[in-house]
């Protein structure tokens, strides 16, 4: 079958770009070798398919310029480098240890759900409200920007909740995919509570306190909401998308398959979950009940909700900094979202288990056999995250980034400072696989960048707020925008993962769109941000002209 082979040829152009792009900085400065990793990785990920082996040689290659040597010996201390720091490290982290204990928890508290036939008559349940593809696709968007709260609990719960209710009216697992990952970490992202907002606020906080600024980080970072173009033009797209039943591209070509053959997984794909829901099922039991489906999904929601108040209250107790008068972002904030969740997902298990066994659905064996299957279908990912990890923790000894930053801005226009800024945050996210790192890194790099060139140019005061505005929302929207189509980002790892599609597949089949949101950002957003254009004109513009761009050029799925 020919269609696997040719349908992403398009979609290598921006990594081809990409590795252009580097191979040139290699002849302007001295220190792009140190980019050697990055562009390793995603350039073999698209080549090979094979994320592991590209994950891999990306961290062999950052072991080898960390040793300094290019003999025999060398190499193999390079190689034993990966194993006993870089993978170790990974593994060492007590973020990345829960993490991976609550994938694996999570993986077995689906495999429960999903054999006792709680999940299938949850759906029987929403199928009332949700009787076709658009009305699915709706409910999905919904329940993402309802959990707000945090991005990974996002991932697993619209991906585990609508996975089998999509395959049921044959929507791809390519579009399934992208509105499970483009609504989580930009809905995040724009949410006032979640578990970014400490961290943006304090690298906000950081920066303008070095440069006097007297404005304080919270109103600046309610200012800069405005000037999330990518984050707000993705969600609009995804409705837009449903609404018109128009796609395009690669998109509409696995839209075409799943509605034409009822493949919604690409043929000799090789899906995240070593062992997928569809298999589960052929075991599936006949007497579990909806409400078996519903509660632990429900109570592991509260728990998180209830979690975040508790730890993020305690920790700002910890610090002494707790009063009456602290308000809930900054609770939500302080909160540490591993803990929370692994808390939220042992307790959903638990409740899995015991209604399960009460109800004489499973014997007690039979319970923790299904749970050990569940576990078992995390394996894979569990080992491509902590490759991801390896290659981030490579990047950051080298200072990968810093380096790309340093070369990406150096030409600087006031008038289009936003939009290179936004360029600069993307490619370096891209890049590093990391939004968080992205942010880390270009806050201190950018923002002093914007104050000199605006204090020296002498840009009037208002004007000056304006591109300040435009400048933080570029970066925290850009660090978004390329950490989404990464292959090596450990957030579209995740959105993989519980999508139950090929990472690359998801990848590939997402990055026309997330390219063209990205392009109307820069060009209906960010560049005209920096001419003085209100957000209350440019963001209708771009919703405009995307409807548009959909009716010329979309193509319709109605009559699929």
């Amino acid at each position: 079958m020919h269609y696997s082979s040719s349908m992403f040829k398009k979609c290598h152009i921006l990594p081809s770009i990409f590795v252009f792009f580097c191979v040139m900085l290699f002849f302007l400065n001295k220190d792009a070798y140190l980019l050697i990793p990055p562009i390793l990785a995603i350039g073999l990920a698209f080549i090979t398919r094979n994320v592991l082996f590209s994950l891999f040689m990306g961290m062999l290659s950052g072991a080898l310029i960390s040793v300094g040597s290019w003999s025999i010996s060398g190499a193999f201390r390079a190689f034993l480098r990966v194993a006993d720091h870089y993978m170790v490290g990974a593994l060492s982290d007590s973020n990345h240890a829960g993490l991976i204990l609550f994938t694996m928890t999570i993986g077995g508290m689906i495999a429960i759900l999903t054999q006792s036939g709680g999940l299938t008559k949850l759906l029987e349940k929403m199928i009332v409200y949700a009787n076709n593809a658009v009305r699915t696709q709706l409910l999905m968007v919904f329940t993402g920007i309802a959990v707000f709260f945090d991005d990974y609990a996002n991932t697993i719960i619209v991906g585990n909740l609508y996975r089998p209710l999509a395959d049921r009216f044959q929507i791809s697992r390519e579009k399934f995919s992208f509105i499970v990952d483009a609504t989580a970490a930009p809905v995040a992202s724009l949410s006032i509570v979640s578990t970014w907002i400490a961290y943006e606020l304090g690298l906000i906080a950081t920066a303008v306190e070095k440069l006097g600024i007297e404005e304080n980080a919270y109103s600046l970072f309610i200012h800069s909401l405005s000037h999330r173009y990518y984050a707000i033009f993705l969600l609009v797209f995804i409705f837009l998308t449903i609404l018109m039943k128009k796609e395009w591209g690669v998109m509409w070509r696995a839209e075409h398959r799943a509605r034409t053959t009822g493949q919604v997984n690409r043929p000799d794909s090789k899906p995240m979950m070593s062992k997928d829901v569809s298999e589960w099922e052929k075991n599936m039991k006949h007497n579990g009940t909806a409400m078996m489906g519903f509660l632990p999904i429900f109570v592991l929601l509260v728990v998180v909700l209830v979690g975040f108040w508790i730890s993020g209250k305690q920790a700002l107790i910890d610090q002494g900094v707790f009063s009456d008068q602290t308000k809930i972002l900054d609770i939500f904030g302080a909160a540490d979202p591993v803990i929370v969740l692994t808390w939220g997902a042992l307790i959903a298990t638990v409740l899995a288990m015991i209604m399960t066994i009460s109800k004489k659905v499973f014997t007690f064996d039979e319970c923790f056999d299904v749970w050990l299957e569940g576990v078992k279908s995390m394996v894979l990912p569990v080992v491509i995250l902590v490759f991801a990890w390896g290659l981030s923790a490579v990047m950051d000894e080298l200072q990968s980034g810093q380096v790309l930053g340093q070369m990406l801005s150096s030409v600087v226009s006031i008038e289009f400072l936003p939009a290179l800024i936004f360029i600069l945050s993307f490619m370096m996210a891209f890049a590093t696989g990391t939004s968080w790192g992205t942010m880390a890194i270009l806050f201190p790099l950018a923002l002093p960048l914007a104050h000199t060139v605006m204090i020296a140019q002498g840009v009037p005061q208002e004007t000056f707020l304006q591109i300040l505005y435009a400048s933080i929302g570029s970066i925290l929207t850009g660090a978004i925008f390329g950490d989404h189509i990464s292959p090596i980002s450990d957030t579209t790892i995740m959105s993989s993962i519980w999508s139950g599609i090929d990472h690359m597949d998801h990848v590939q089949s997402q990055m026309p769109y997330a390219l063209f949101v990205g392009g109307v950002s820069i060009f209906l957003g960010y560049v005209p941000a920096g001419f003085g254009v209100a957000s209350w004109i440019t963001i209708p513009l771009g919703v405009l002209f995307m409807a548009g761009f959909l009716h010329f050029k979309g193509t319709s799925t109605a009559e699929l």
